[in-house]
């Protein structure tokens, strides 16, 4: 079982680096990332998450339900945003800056929905005030 999970990873590795236009590649780091998260209990992924003005995208959005064996809290949040970048140059302060703000511009336009529709939507007070990110550059 682990040697599949291994030669998919190397698969979906080998899809990153093959990809020849930016659309292909981010959507390949995406597979990648939501692979790998599924298969950490309670984790469910929803790509491509936009805003309720429909102005800015996230990603990969990943809920986490706190299951035994997954992302304990409080370590982790009950969500965490993913940005995947195809980026040949270091990620500079101002793109950090402005991934950080992500969760409070967000939470400022209550757009945070779960990936299904049986949770509810999540209000300002539900949401945490320490929010974590993941930014996966190759």
């Amino acid at each position: 079982m682990i040697e599949d999970f291994q030669a998919e990873i190397r698969r979906q590795l080998q899809l990153c680096d093959s990809a020849t236009t930016n659309h292909h590649k981010g959507k390949a780091f995406e597979d990648l990332i939501c692979f790998l998260f599924e298969t950490v209990p309670g984790i469910t992924t929803r790509r491509n998450k936009k805003n309720v003005f429909e102005t800015e995208e996230v990603d990969v959005f990943l809920w986490n339900e706190f299951f035994p064996g997954g992302l304990p809290s409080p370590a982790f949040p009950p969500w965490i945003l993913v940005e995947c970048k195809n980026w040949s140059t270091k990620v500079d302060s101002m793109n950090i800056n402005w991934f950080v703000s992500r969760p409070m511009q967000l939470r400022a336009s209550r757009e945070l929905v779960s990936p299904d529709k049986k949770r509810p939507k999540n209000t300002l007070s539900e949401t945490p005030t320490s929010e974590r990110q993941l930014t996966v550059r190759r």
